[in-house]
């Protein structure tokens, strides 16, 4: 059985995907984007840095659903979101989800900034 069957099911009833679907712009309204840090053209993967509301500063991960090209690599784009989100809340080792959601065209993924070089010691530290 292919993975996308077997989480289809799943993923419809929203039981493992959590990002916020949205018809504003969540980016623009609760985001500034600072700086773009990686972008490859080949890639549906692009990262920056960015700025909340609240002036905290953040990374935001954005995948390109257009670049992702087949139903079953959104499905896994899907999958590899929320397992993010369902792990950084149960361990001080994973990088924070602060927050999910995605529009007609891409998902985003806002996540806390790292500084440390070696972000495993950091952690472990404080």
């Amino acid at each position: 059985m292919k993975l996308s069957t077997l989480y289809n099911e799943k993923i419809e009833n929203n039981k493992i995907f959590a990002c916020k679907p949205s018809n504003i712009n969540i980016l623009k309204t609760n985001y500034h984007i600072t700086e773009r840090i990686y972008q490859d053209p080949l890639s549906a993967t692009s990262v920056s840095l960015g700025i909340d509301i609240n002036g905290k500063q953040v990374a935001i991960k954005q995948l390109n659903k257009s670049k992702l090209k087949l139903p079953h690599n959104i499905e896994l784009a899907k999958i590899e979101l929320s397992v993010h989100l369902s792990l950084s809340k149960r361990s001080r080792f994973i990088v924070e989800a602060i927050d999910c959601f995605e529009n007609k065209e891409s998902f985003f993924l806002v996540m806390e900034r790292c500084y440390e070089p070696n972000y495993f010691s950091y952690r472990l530290e404080n």
